[in-house]
């Protein structure tokens, strides 16, 4: 393609070329599914045709075209990674009003938040670029959408000093920014069972207890209260993966 030609050899792009690109980056039809194996070269076209470009509405108009695209149907978080992250960079309040407020498809809210999306395998890295966007966002109606983010981002982070999982920067002012915590506290929860694929599965389970037990001696009574909660919850399940565990070796004896 001659975008890459150009790009490649450093050489300016022509306006109309430029022109052209940009159009194409607002036709639904470049984001349907079947154009997925395309994504890496949506991401470069973007990167070059929206150097330099300050224009919240162009922006608008492509995450339009994402939206009006995805639907309800699966796609990966990392297709059009690329690009949704130079989106959200540019102009993001743009993309939260039309991604995170209009969008029906939890995949595609997903592709946005970069390095702050979720990662329930416990990374030691807990970003900080972009959550002050976020909480401006989620300042407006923070209840509702405090617990819509809950369901997105990362949640905990690997201590590098003992490897225990402890609640990451954005999950924290999340639960501070909700009016009543217990809901955004809910949807964390809810995706504890998730995780890495190895070892055994109470494991998954043992690892999550500080995030539970963060909250015991809490001064908000209602945190106290669902640390407790969360922290049976996880001993039930550990006793529940252990005897499961268990009764499967048996059957080999």
């Amino acid at each position: 393609m001659r975008l890459f030609g150009d790009r490649n050899d450093k050489a300016p792009l022509d306006s109309s070329l430029i022109a052209f690109g940009r159009a194409f980056l607002t036709d639904p039809r470049v984001f349907l599914s079947d154009r997925q194996a395309d994504d890496h070269d949506v991401g470069e076209i973007g990167k070059a045709v929206l150097d330099g470009d300050d224009d919240p509405e162009l922006t608008r108009r492509i995450c339009i075209a994402m939206r009006s695209a995805s639907g309800e149907h699966y796609a990966s978080d990392t297709d059009y990674v690329g690009l949704a992250e130079l989106l959200m960079a540019r102009h993001p309040r743009v993309v939260l009003e039309e991604i995170a407020e209009k969008s029906t498809s939890n995949y595609l809210l997903a592709r946005f938040l970069g390095p702050l999306g979720s990662n329930d395998d416990g990374s030691d890295i807990d970003p900080e670029e972009g959550i002050e966007n976020l909480l401006h966002w989620v300042g407006e109606a923070a209840q509702e959408r405090a617990t819509r983010l809950a369901g997105f981002v990362r949640y905990a982070v690997s201590d590098k000093a003992n490897g225990q999982l402890r609640w990451s920067k954005i999950a924290l002012a999340l639960i501070a920014a909700a009016p009543d915590p217990r809901s955004v506290l809910a949807a964390f929860e809810h995706r504890f069972p998730v995780g890495a694929g190895w070892g055994p599965i109470a494991l998954r389970y043992v690892r999550r207890k500080p995030l539970a037990e963060h909250f015991l001696n809490h001064e908000d009574e209602r945190l106290r209260a669902w640390g407790r909660s969360a922290n049976r919850n996880l001993d039930r399940s550990i006793q529940h993966w252990d005897q499961a565990e268990r009764d499967s070796e048996s059957l080999f004896e």
